[in-house]
């Protein structure tokens, strides 16, 4: 069996999108599920990838639908949740994002030039770029929260409430392993 966790793919609008691959394949590639003779951590680590990646692509065809990528919304809906009035700080919105992008600049000048989003020197430190949405911008927002609701109802629509709470807990709980593999 071999480990490979990430795929990079181009789609047709010239972006750079980072997929999660399946993990575990046997060494003439075809994929397997795990077993019950793998441990435990090993079936849970692979069902979460597994689930996310499933979810993720489901998502990902939901935006680009709409023809925008799943960070570029991200980035959209940070800045919507502004209320300052002066936009926020690059690093700001970097640290906010869902899923880590290695270049929020690039991110952002597709926005910018799609006419979402308008950045600007901070005038109190002319080294702090801001960025804020454009009417646009929050206008898209405000067109999609409806219907990316009702997606994400839409995939858990198996689940009931009580599934929901556990899952997400459970989660959560994983998430604190962040950092422990040396």
């Amino acid at each position: 069996m071999f480990v490979d966790t990430n795929i990079v793919c181009h789609n047709t609008s010239g972006y750079v999108n980072s997929v999660p691959k399946p993990i575990i394949a046997e060494p003439s590639g075809s994929l397997t599920e795990a077993t019950e003779a793998e441990p435990a951590p090993v079936r849970a680590y692979l069902a979460v990838v597994r689930a996310y990646e499933t979810l993720s692509a489901d998502i990902a065809q939901f935006f680009q639908e709409r023809g925008i990528t799943p960070q570029q919304f991200n980035v959209l809906r940070i800045l919507a949740d502004d209320t300052s009035g002066v936009g926020l700080r690059c690093s700001s919105i970097s640290e906010r994002l869902t899923n880590r992008v290695p270049d929020i600049t690039r991110l952002l000048d597709r926005l910018e030039r799609a006419g979402l989003v308008e950045r600007h020197r901070d005038p109190s430190d002319r080294r702090v770029v801001r960025a804020g949405l454009t009417d646009d911008g929050r206008a898209l927002v405000e067109r999609m929260e409806a219907p990316l609701e009702e997606a994400f109802r839409a995939l858990f629509s198996h689940l009931d409430e009580d599934e929901l709470d556990q899952l997400i807990t459970l989660l959560k709980k994983a998430r604190r392993a962040e950092g422990t593999i040396r």
